[in-house]
């Protein structure tokens, strides 16, 4: 069965609800087109200002929350044995370049956390970072496979190392960690996330 549009489904509704009235009435009155046109349209036209109403303030509301969406991403970009990185185009210049190890790409782990607001913790006894990003807490260990996020075991597809003194940790677990969405540029070599 055919469903009809709301306005259609109103309107038979005002009909027929003026139809039964004017025929429960003694002796029944006669019910012209023209009357129930002018009626219907009495009835149906503030309600159709306030949907056309309702129909404006959303379009504004959207129009405020894409602004604010734009405020609030951030970009952050790496190109491949480059020290320079952007971050939403503003270049800034790393400690040490991301790289390609073992056909996996690494980023510099705090360099990323921090454009996004991370705070951090190293534990040179245990060769651990520690990073909080929002409402995630996350744990990785040098030389490991696993990684915790809010105390739940993560496996990485390639350990964090530690290159130059700084520690780099695969792009794509970054990226993901975060809550991010990643991208890679086989051309250029950059690896970007954007939240």
């Amino acid at each position: 069965m055919k469903k009809l549009p709301l306005l259609t489904t109103l309107t038979i509704t005002i009909a027929l609800s003026i139809i039964l009235l004017t025929a429960s009435q003694t002796p029944p009155t006669l019910v012209t087109k023209s009357f129930l046109d002018n009626l219907i349209f009495s009835k149906f036209n503030p309600i159709q200002q306030q949907l056309s109403s309702i129909d404006s303030q959303l379009k504004d509301v959207e129009k405020r929350l894409n602004a604010a969406k734009a405020k609030l991403s951030l970009k952050v970009s790496v190109t491949i044995d480059s020290r320079t990185a952007y971050v939403n185009n503003e270049a800034k210049t790393l400690d040490v370049a991301p790289r390609i190890e073992k056909g996996r790409t690494y980023v510099p782990v705090r360099f990323i956390g921090e454009a996004f607001g991370a705070q951090f913790d190293w534990d040179e006894k245990n060769q651990k970072v520690t990073y909080i990003i929002g409402r995630n807490y996350i744990e990785l260990f040098i030389g490991k496979e696993t990684a915790y996020v809010n105390r739940s075991a993560v496996s990485l597809d390639a350990p964090p190392i530690i290159y130059e003194g700084r520690t780099l940790v695969p792009f794509r677990f970054m990226g993901q960690s975060i809550g991010a969405q990643v991208e890679w540029n086989d051309q250029t070599r950059t690896a970007t996330i954007i939240k």
